[in-house]
């Protein structure tokens, strides 16, 4: 039996959280339940959210104390899904995001099949434009070559990059993790999401985590949502800041030590955070 939560994660911007929840109300999707997490908003978030949602029962808004991050998030929210509404796939949405298709789950589960692990679809930017497809190195000299441009980056030192086939194999390709479909097939091997990160590089590691569990990852480009990128990003946190060069860098590490464990230490990690 197919029963589907969304999680959606807010961080001090309850405006667009709003907007994405009554998106999806507004459509006949077959959904048990809309979890919010609110990740440790320092504002009236919380109260806003918890109160405009007090009636509606297939609404449940949870409070963390502090901001954990992307991936502890919406670890906090697929755990506290699971256990109210015992469901089996979990969509993961970016508070900036608009639910605009009456037939998308419809279209994420006609994607479906034993093995697949994630599933997403293609989303539309407010200029009209689809977000780019990403792939990420998978062997290690590719792997190495990327560390090394990130920290020449980082440090504002010339890396004369050239990509090419000579980089090896690739895992991938995934859009912004603005919408990840989680499958029953991903739960029956990981609990969550890699969640030694804040920001940053979660799709990296998740195709990492796939390719190691043997599973896929499969886009569905006849289904759309829109995507209003870095809303629901804080401002210190973009494009060109230190702070996201410095998030970048120390995702590279957790590239390297994804890559490099073996897939049942991983699991202790994301499973029962144990090592």
């Amino acid at each position: 039996m197919q029963r589907t939560a969304i999680v959606i994660l807010n961080y001090e911007a309850y405006q667009e959280t709003e907007t994405c929840i009554d998106s999806i109300l507004g459509k006949r999707l077959d959904v048990t339940g809309i979890l919010v997490v609110d990740n440790g908003s320092k504002n009236d978030s919380y109260q806003h959210l918890k109160q405009k949602y007090e009636k509606n029962t297939q609404i449940k808004v949870i409070k963390s104390h502090k901001n954990l991050g992307f991936a502890k998030g919406n670890n906090l929210g697929i755990k506290v899904a699971k256990a109210i509404w015992k469901v089996n796939f979990i969509l993961l949405l970016n508070s900036d995001t608009i639910m605009i298709e009456e037939d998308y789950l419809e279209k994420l589960f006609c994607a479906y099949e034993k093995g697949v692990g994630v599933i997403q679809t293609s989303a539309l930017r407010l200029n009209g434009r689809y977000t780019q497809k990403n792939y990420g190195n998978y062997q290690l000299y590719g792997l190495l070559l990327d560390t090394i441009k990130e920290w020449c980056f980082y440090h504002n030192i010339y890396f004369p990059d050239k990509p090419g086939k000579w980089r090896g194999k690739k895992v991938g390709p995934w859009i912004s993790g603005c919408d990840i479909f989680l499958t029953e097939d991903y739960f029956k091997v990981f609990q969550g999401l890699y969640p030694l990160t804040f920001l940053y590089g979660e799709e990296y590691l998740l195709a990492i985590m796939l390719k190691k569990a043997k599973l896929e990852w499969k886009l569905v480009e006849n289904a759309h949502i829109v995507h209003a990128e870095s809303r629901s990003t804080p401002d210190n946190f973009k494009e060109g800041t230190r702070k996201k060069q410095n998030m970048m860098l120390k995702t590279k590490r957790h590239i390297w030590l994804v890559k490099l464990l073996p897939l049942k230490r991983l699991q202790g990690i994301i499973n029962y955070g144990k090592w």
